[in-house]
């Protein structure tokens, strides 16, 4: 890393840190307008949402979902509500009806989720506090500085809640739930029967390149053709979608900043994901 890049990564995070300093815990609601949608988005976001509405609604990770034309659709690690309502509102729009499981364990993202969902006035969505893992009980997990204990349900439940609502598969799985999605496959290939696709973030980082490995193998021994989705968005581009598609509120010109240092010391910004798609 040069000196150039040094400096940059100083200013960025010297404004990352104002954002969180004067955002901390709090929501702020923003609107965000896309090439996919006829409608703006309305999200409440504390600052670390802010990524996320960015890599997902603004860079299109995730955006080879829709290839699908989901109707059903499970959200593991909903967290603040983006890829839920973005995909609920496509719902709406092209099958009318449909039902998508927004699962999210801390409360800290799940209030936000709810506000999210009450504002775009999704009538398709269930909200589930709770954390997948590969047995029921409690689990202690922390997120941005806060630690909770939180219920842990099973893969299997959600899918008993689905089939309880008359929907035997699943479209779409989408599992973002920091490095825990190894134990989840894990929990066996009876769960997987049940669903077309899935889509997920790798977290090397935790489980390893062994791990990412496992992953893949898993799927693909359950009927799954895997794909690694990779791809570098120009990041004066980037700031570029981000100055047309946000509506501007008092945290705008702070947002704004970040995003144009960002674009001073980086040329491009990488969207990695997983997506895994069954065999017809």
């Amino acid at each position: 890393m040069d000196t150039f890049e040094k400096v940059g990564l100083s200013l960025r995070s010297v404004i990352y840190d104002i954002i969180k300093t004067l955002y901390g815990r709090r929501y702020m609601l923003i609107e965000v307008k896309t090439d996919a949608m006829r409608e703006k988005i309305k999200l409440y976001t504390h600052y670390e949402g802010l990524q996320v509405i960015d890599e997902l609604l603004l860079l299109g990770e995730y955006a080879k979902v829709f290839e699908l034309k989901p109707k059903t659709v499970i959200d593991i690690g909903a967290h603040i509500g983006v890829f839920t309502v973005m995909t609920g509102k496509y719902i709406e729009t092209t099958h009318k009806n449909g039902l998508i499981l927004a699962v999210e364990p801390m409360t800290i993202n799940y209030i936000p989720l709810l506000a999210n969902i009450s504002i775009n006035k999704l009538h398709n969505v269930i909200p589930i506090k709770a954390a997948v893992a590969p047995t029921e009980g409690t689990a202690t997990l922390s997120w941005i500085g806060v630690k909770e204990q939180v219920k842990t349900i099973t893969m299997s439940h959600l899918l008993n809640l689905a089939n309880s609502m008359r929907c035997k598969e699943i479209d779409v799985v989408k599992l973002d739930i920091e490095g825990a999605e190894l134990e989840i496959l894990r929990e066996g290939a009876d769960w997987l029967k049940h669903i077309k696709a899935v889509v997920m973030e790798l977290h090397p980082a935790t489980y390893g390149y062994k791990g990412v490995k496992e992953i893949i193998s898993m799927l693909s021994r359950n009927g799954f053709v895997v794909s690694y989705i990779s791809k570098e968005i120009n990041t004066r581009r980037a700031l570029q979608k981000w100055l047309y598609y946000i509506s501007p509120n008092p945290s705008w010109l702070i947002l704004a900043l970040w995003k144009t240092l960002v674009t001073i010391f980086r040329n491009n910004i990488k969207i990695n994901y997983l997506f895994a798609k069954k065999i017809q």
